[in-house]
C-alpha cells in the first residue's frame, strides 16, 4: 500500500486558500465593473452583473 504524503494536508490547504483569494479577487473585479456600467449609465447591464454575482 503506499504511503500518503505528509506534506499533502499542506497543499491542500494551500491551495483552497489561493483558490479563496482568487474568488476574492475575481469579485471585487467584478463589483468594480458594476460601479463602472453604474457611472456610465448602462445600468441594466451593471444589473445583471450584479445578480449574476450575488447568485454566484
Amino acid at each position: 500500500m503506499p504511503q500518503a504524503n505528509p506534506q499533502l494536508p499542506q497543499f491542500v490547504s494551500a491551495h483552497q486558500a489561493a483558490q479563496q483569494a482568487l474568488k476574492q479577487q475575481l469579485r471585487r473585479q467584478a463589483l468594480q465593473r458594476v460601479r463602472q456600467l453604474t457611472n456610465e449609465g448602462r445600468h441594466i447591464e451593471a444589473n445583471a452583473l450584479w445578480q449574476e454575482q450575488i447568485s454566484a
